[in-house]
């Protein structure tokens, strides 16, 4: 989970500030979009690289791009997670935190804080991938 989580951290540091700048420079209105919740957002903070928040709409098309086999994990990983009762908890070395509509995860300094997102917004994101 830890290489899971620093992947995802560098994955979001590395294209954030390009595909934010992209989505929102050109208005896009991605039919391919599941999660339409307006209100759901995703704040990150890597210490000494970039913090921040987007849209999980623009979280998806981030985690659409990532490698095939990031996703997969992604996605074995958020079954675990989701279907964890307790509020708190630790997963492969990462705390996490869930109510009914914020999941914070954190590692190392490192956080990922996704509110007011809905179980079935994030299962539409974490679905099986298809090549």
């Amino acid at each position: 989970m830890k290489k899971f989580f620093i992947a995802v951290f560098i994955a979001i540091a590395t294209i954030i500030t390009l595909t934010s700048a992209v989505c929102i420079a050109s208005n896009i209105n991605d039919p391919q979009t599941v999660s339409d919740n307006p209100n759901a957002v995703v704040e990150y903070n890597i210490p000494g690289i970039t913090t921040g928040s987007m849209q999980l709409s623009h979280f998806e098309k981030i985690f659409n791009m990532m490698p095939y086999d990031i996703q997969e994990k992604s996605v074995l990983a958020f079954r675990d997670i989701v279907y964890n009762p307790k509020p708190e908890f630790i997963y492969g070395g990462v705390k996490v935190k869930h109510t009914d509509s914020t999941w914070e995860f954190y590692y190392n300094g490192a956080s990922i804080v996704v509110k007011n997102a809905t179980v079935s917004d994030l299962t539409s994101i974490f679905q099986m991938p298809t090549l």
